[in-house]
């Protein structure tokens, strides 16, 4: 049975060496298959189709994109090598990196194999616009041995009533992700991590001083955070709020526009604030 085979040319393909090239391989596998490497994702073959796959064989022009790639895998049969021609001027690393990422595995490169024809590598010239001939490389990758999104139990014929479970014995699953068996695996409480010394307050005079005084005294223009934290410690110390200016507890006329009494009746000097229900229920 003859296999069946696809050829990849590319734009840049002059017309004498395909059709030259396309007898001279049918003599070789057979049926050949001859596709245009930028209508290829438009002729919607199915998957696994062929037996073999050559690229840019005939005029390595063949951009590789990463599209292509994926559908280069996805119609070639599994376990089947398929042969790519590429100018080493394209990057190859790169390209046998791609093609790894694309599904492909054994990628490998060699630059001995190709041997241009005198009107190939002619066109080589007049395609890429130098004065030598390019140097063309054949990079040879397979196919993995199962299809694009084949699937696979992990333990196959493994019944559930089993005292085994993928050759491990279920009573020891339990320790397959414990480290050592002569360690407890019981958890520390963290309060036994803390010493009587740690549980002590410290001693203010131990706190942060201020850069300028050197003192536990802020400074006129603080910006270090000391005056804020001095300033809670004096509410915490002396929870009974206290005007900055004197005048709160004389009503609204007397009050500054940030004053946190705004809006409040007078009240009399150290008398506990207290809000109205009233004014806790919206309008509306």
């Amino acid at each position: 049975m003859d296999k069946k085979v696809l050829l990849l040319w590319g734009n840049n393909t002059d017309v004498d060496i395909l059709q030259s090239g396309v007898e001279k391989l049918k003599g070789e596998h057979g049926h050949v298959a001859l596709e245009n490497a930028e209508r290829l994702l438009f002729s919607f073959h199915k998957a696994s189709t062929f037996d073999h796959i050559l690229c840019g064989t005939l005029f390595p022009s063949i951009e590789y994109t990463d599209d292509l790639l994926a559908e280069l895998v996805k119609i070639i049969k599994p376990n089947v090598t398929i042969t790519l021609h590429s100018v080493t001027e394209n990057n190859v690393p790169k390209l046998v990196s791609r093609l790894k990422l694309s599904g492909f595995c054994e990628v490998v490169p060699d630059q001995q194999k190709v041997v241009l024809e005198p009107k190939v590598a002619k066109r080589l010239k007049e395609v890429f616009k130098c004065e030598n001939v390019p140097q063309v490389v054949e990079i040879t990758a397979k196919k993995p041995d199962f299809e694009v999104g084949a699937s696979t139990s992990l333990f196959r014929g493994v019944s559930t009533n089993s005292s085994t479970l993928g050759g491990v014995n279920k009573s020891d699953i339990s320790k397959v992700w414990k480290l050592d068996s002569t360690v407890d695996d019981e958890l520390v409480d963290d309060d036994e991590l803390l010493g009587e010394e740690d549980k002590k307050e410290p001693d203010p005079k131990e706190l942060k001083v201020c850069g300028t005084t050197g003192v536990r005294k802020a400074c006129k223009n603080c910006s270090c955070g000391l005056a804020q934290e001095l300033d809670e410690e004096a509410r915490k110390q002396n929870p009974t709020q206290k005007s900055s200016c004197g005048s709160c507890y004389l009503g609204d006329a007397f009050r500054c526009a940030s004053c946190p009494y705004l809006g409040m009746p007078a009240f009399k000097p150290g008398e506990k604030v207290m809000i109205p229900d009233s004014l806790n229920k919206a309008d509306l």
